[in-house]
Parts: structure tokens; C-alpha cells; sequence
């Protein structure tokens, strides 16, 4: 796998830029008479404050937190250095007001010199996201960490296999079948993530990424925890308490003594198999949003109903009661090597709980230690082809609107038919999580994941341009640094614009040829399987015959079969791949064609602060 040819240079806010002699800190730094510090506050908003942050980082600003309380700031405050930037404190300032402004926040100014004690430097983490097998999860993981602006690259097995790991200082591995994926990446490129690890990487596995992760059938082994044997309710999903087994870890940075609401879809408990393995959080308690198999809160039925538990317990092969979690272990961490390791089943990287992302913040900075051994950028391969700027933009209007004339009502479409059947129940306030009751919903979650991302990408990528453009345009020339800054700016959209228009024009191939032919018919055949599904227990409620039922049964599962197959990636039918396959391809694509537009935006205002 190759990848952009961006090579040597001046060393810049972290960055090099060719052709350049490296210029130390210390002759472009001024002497700092005070810093800013963000405070922790409010969990559900403190997120913004992680954005910020991040901008900083990927400025090349040094950003400390402070261990334990510190003056009046709670631990996990942010602390924010002028003493290492190669630009005067006052345009700084300038830069931080701007930003902060932006975002709704109100730093605090200090004007002494930074504490020598109780403060932790971050290391930039350079995120890099397992996309593969993952679909509804790892959309809803990139999404989360793009709205807080970390640095994220999504990578497929083969980039996995071929080295991309060398570029990041931290996997984050996603929900959905760990077996899968174990599948997917293969011997190689477990070999690789290893080494990863054992030379200072790291590691983050909520779910399907915690299973991965540890010593179970078909995983890793990258952490002594097994799944906990006790009761744990069947197919749980929906915020449940989880409490920090000990409050003043960062993982709990800003988080109280009694912890938070997180969601584990679909998840189970972990089972440590020795001391070297810290509990960090343990379930508690049940929000009135918690299910148990997607038929009942069971949090309602314990206050209200506690004498018939038992039944239930009964009904849902002897796991009902969401009692039976408390005390059992949620999230852990764990070492490999020099690397670090939290795993997981809540998910604090969910769509529209924004409570949960603080910790996954927390968790990032606190696994992320070491640099990554090439910090030059990376993208996907990309043929030699040209594409101008105005080509690319057309093939991005153009699957627009194919994407929003197929994909986005057909979603839109599903969802509507089956919370109109009663098939299942949306959650107004978390993207892409339905109540399912009766049917297939996850495919339905699936879809409607693709659908809202890939238009919300293909959206953005003309604003990103844009604003490149304009900044582009306003930056004076007049320094050799910024000049040579500029030509690798150019160097790099040169590269997006080859990968996008080819990435693009074979996405167009696939809607053409498979989406817009096939797309009507999996949705008609999937909606005569919920229909199946229904008719099938109004028979059995009313007494039907049993011949006739089974003739209907049969029916419905040779649909099923061709038109679904099996929930894992692996065992789907192959009329669902075809659909499906097509909309992770250019979904991994957009991914990181705008993070690089993100950080090229980012890399033009470092070079607009050193034009003055």
C-alpha cells in the first residue's frame, strides 16, 4: 500500500515541510509570562472542550492536565502552554480566543508561569479506526471522533497487513462480530497489531473490539479477560449506570463518584484472570431507557413487578433480571508489551449520548503515550491518474445525488414502514438505535447509518474545499517557510483529488450497476420478511393450522436466506453483500478523504499564524 509521497523538511508544530533545515524551538519561542486552563465542568458539554484541544494538539501546542486538583480546577482540567510555540503569545492568544469563542468556551487566563508539579503533558494521539466488519459500528465510532476533532485515519485488514499501523499511536477497535474481523485481518495482521502494541502502541476495543481484544474463541488475546460466565441479560442494550471502581483514574476525569450512563449494545461483562488486569468501571444500576432483548425495560419490571421476575427470568432463559450486573466488570485495562489497552462493552462512542464522550476522551489521552513512528500522513492508495479540483467536485455532486435519490428515501423509507408495522421503536435522541421488537432492525440501523453518512460526507467535502480555498488565499507569501508550507498543502490536495476522483468514479460504477438495480428489490423482499415474520405470529397466536404454518415458515426463510442470510458480515446472503459492500467502500473512502481535509484546513491555519 503506498501512500502520499510527503517526505523530510522543516519541523513545524510537529509537521516537516520539504526542503528545509530543522529549526529548533527554542530560537522561535518568547519567553511565556502565563497560560490558559479549560476547566472540567459539565460532562454532557465538557466535549467541546476535548474539540478545542485537539485543534491545539494538532497545532503542536502543549496541552497538560493536572492529576489531582489543582488551585480551584478538578483533575483532568486543561492546561494550555505558550512557552513551546514558534509565535508571539499574544497572536496566540489571538488564535485561543478565536477558537474558544467558536466553540462556547471560556478559558481561563493565569499570568504566572506553569505549574512544575501535579500536571501530565498529552501526547497527540493519531487515531487509527479498524474498519472492517464493522459497518453500523464503525460509522458510529468515526462520527464520534470526528465531532471531536481527533486525528483519525479509517483502515481496511489490507492496510492493517501492508503497514499502515506505523502512522498511528492508537487502534481503536469497534463493535460488531469480533470473529469477523479476526477472519477479515487474518494471521498478518494480527502479527502487526501485536508489534504495535509491544513497541508503545495502543489499544481501545469497546463490544465486538473487546472481544477481539481478549482471550476468547477466535481472539487476540491482547488482554487476560475472558466474558464474565455469570447472568447477564440476554441482548441488553440502552444506558445502564456504570461506576468507577476507583474515581480518581482519567478514565473518570469529570465524571462523579457514582459514574455515568453508558449504552452497551448488545453486550456482556468481562472476567479478569489475574491481578494484572485493572478493573476501571462496573455496572450499577439500569436507566428507564435500559432493554432486556429488546422486549422490556427491565429496570420498570424490577421496581414494579419484583415478584415476577422469576418468570421472566424464565421467559429470557434465565437472564431477565438486569440486577444480576451489578458489581460485574464493564471496562478494563490491561498492558501488551509497552503498549496500553482498555476494553470495553459499553459504548461511549455512541451517536447522540454525548454524556459518554468525556470518557472515551479520557480514555484516548491516557492509553496515548508514544509518538507513532512515521507521522507523515496517510492515505489510501491512489493510481497515477490526474483529477482536477473541478472534476472531483463534479463526481462528488454526482453521487450526491445518486446517493440521495436511492439510498436516503429507501432508508428513510424502511424505517418508517417498520415503526408503522410496529416492527420497532426509534430512539428519538441516539442516532441510528431502534427498539426492535419484531424483525431484522439492525439492517434497518445499518442502512440508515450509511445513508445519513455518506450524504453528511459527501456535504462537507465542498465546504472543506471552500474553506481550504480561502484560506489558501489569504495567507501572504511573503516567508520562505509558509511558501514551501503552501506546496505541500498543494502536494497534499494533489493527492486527495487522485484518490477521491478514483474512489468516486468506481463508487458511481457500483451505484449504477448494483445499487440502483438491486437496491428496490432487497428493500420489496426485505419488507415481505417482516410482513412473513408478522403473518407468521398472528398463525401461531390464532391456532392456524400447523400444515399452513409451516408452508408460510418455509416461505419466510428462503427469503431470509437470499435476501439477508445471517446478522455477521461473514454469513450475510449474497444479495445483502452486494448492497452493503458497496456503501462500506465509499463510506471508508469519504472517511478519510475528509479527515485529510481536516487536517489540511488545520495545517493552513498553522501556516497562517507564522505568516505575520
Amino acid at each position: 500500500m503506498s501512500r502520499p509521497p510527503f517526505n523530510g523538511g522543516l519541523l513545524l508544530f510537529g509537521e516537516r515541510f520539504p526542503g528545509m533545515e530543522v529549526v529548533t524551538m527554542s530560537k522561535a519561542m518568547t519567553a511565556s509570562k502565563g497560560y490558559y486552563v479549560v476547566p472540567l465542568g459539565e460532562v454532557a458539554k465538557d466535549w467541546k472542550k476535548v474539540v478545542l484541544v485537539n485543534r491545539l494538539l494538532r497545532l503542536g501546542w502543549g496541552v497538560y492536565r493536572n492529576t489531582s486538583r489543582l488551585y480551584s480546577y478538578p483533575a483532568g482540567s486543561f492546561f494550555i502552554s505558550f512557552g513551546e510555540l514558534p509565535i508571539s503569545e499574544s497572536k496566540a492568544s489571538v488564535y485561543l480566543a478565536e477558537q474558544a469563542e467558536k466553540l462556547g468556551i471560556s478559558p481561563v487566563y493565569r499570568a504566572e508561569s506553569l505549574p512544575k508539579n501535579g500536571l501530565e503533558k498529552l501526547t497527540r494521539p493519531h487515531m487509527a479506526v479498524l474498519y472492517a466488519t464493522g459497518e453500523k459500528w464503525a460509522l458510529m465510532t468515526m462520527n464520534v471522533l470526528e465531532t471531536m476533532e481527533f486525528d483519525v485515519d479509517a483502515l481496511s485488514a489490507e492496510d492493517i497487513r501492508q503497514g499502515a499501523l506505523d502512522h498511528a499511536n492508537i487502534l481503536f477497535i469497534p463493535g460488531g462480530s469480533h470473529t469477523d474481523k479476526a477472519t477479515d485481518v487474518g494471521p498478518e495482521g494480527e502479527a502487526k497489531v501485536k508489534k504495535f502494541l509491544e513497541s508503545g502502541g495502543a489499544v481501545l476495543g469497546f463490544c465486538g473490539g473487546a472481544a477481539l481484544s481478549s482471550r476468547v474463541k477466535d481472539g487476540w488475546g491482547l488482554i487476560d479477560v475472558k466474558r464474565d460466565p455469570g447472568k447477564v441479560p440476554k441482548a441488553m442494550h440502552g444506558p445502564i449506570w456504570i461506576k468507577p471502581e476507583k474515581s480518581d483514574h482519567p478514565l473518570w476525569y469529570g465524571y462523579s463518584s457514582e459514574g455515568y450512563p453508558l449504552a452497551p449494545w448488545y453486550g456482556k461483562a468481562l472476567y479478569p484472570l489475574n491481578e494484572r488486569v485493572k478493573v476501571l468501571g462496573r455496572y450499577d444500576r439500569p436507566t428507564d431507557d435500559f432493554y432486556v432483548d429488546h422486549d422490556l425495560t427491565g429496570s420498570f419490571f424490577s421496581e414494579y413487578l419484583p415478584e415476577e421476575m422469576g418468570t421472566l427470568d424464565k421467559i429470557f432463559d434465565g437472564y431477565a433480571n438486569p440486577q444480576y450486573l451489578k458489581g460485574m466488570v464493564a471496562i478494563a485495562e490491561g498492558e501488551y508489551g509497552a503498549g496500553k489497552i482498555i476494553v470495553g462493552y459499553p459504548h461511549p462512542e455512541t451517536p447522540g449520548l454525548e454524556g459518554g464522550f468525556l470518557l472515551l476522551a479520557n480514555a484516548i489521552y491516557y492509553v496515548t503515550r508514544n509518538h507513532p513512528r512515521d507521522e507523515r500522513p496517510w492515505l489510501p492508495a491512489a493510481d497515477a491518474k490526474s483529477y482536477s479540483e473541478t472534476e472531483v467536485l463534479m463526481l462528488v455532486a454526482e453521487l450526491r445525488g445518486e446517493h440521495a435519490a436511492l439510498v436516503v428515501p429507501v432508508s428513510k423509507d424502511l424505517l418508517k414502514f417498520g415503526t408503522n408495522n410496529l416492527y420497532w421503536t426509534p430512539r428519538p435522541h441516539i442516532a441510528w438505535s431502534y427498539i426492535g421488537i419484531n424483525g431484522p432492525f439492525y439492517i434497518c440501523e445499518r442502512l440508515e447509518a450509511y445513508g445519513d453518512e455518506i450524504l453528511r460526507q459527501l456535504d462537507d467535502f465542498h465546504t472543506l474545499i471552500d474553506e481550504i480555498n480561502v484560506k489558501r488565499n489569504l495567507i501572504p507569501r511573503t516567508k520562505p517557510v509558509v511558501k514551501e508550507g503552501l506546496a505541500q498543502v498543494a502536494e497534499r490536495l494533489d493527492y486527495v483529488y487522485r484518490l477521491g476522483g478514483q474512489a468516486l468514479g468506481k463508487t458511481l460504477e457500483a451505484y449504477h450497476c448494483r445499487i440502483k438495480g438491486g437496491l428496490s428489490e432487497w428493500t420489496l423482499n426485505l419488507k415481505k420478511i417482516l410482513l412473513y415474520q408478522q403473518l407468521l405470529a398472528i398463525m401461531k397466536e390464532k391456532g392456524s393450522e400447523p400444515g399452513l404454518i409451516e408452508e408460510i415458515s418455509q416461505k419466510h426463510k428462503k427469503l431470509s436466506k437470499e435476501y439477508i442470510g445471517n446478522w455477521r458480515w461473514a454469513q450475510a446472503s449474497q444479495k445483502y453483500r452486494d448492497i452493503f459492500a458497496a456503501l462500506d467502500e465509499i463510506a471508508y473512502y469519504l472517511a478519510n478523504l475528509k479527515f485529510e481535509l481536516v487536517d489540511i484546513s488545520l495545517q493552513l491555519d498553522k501556516l497562517q499564524l507564522l505568516s505575520g
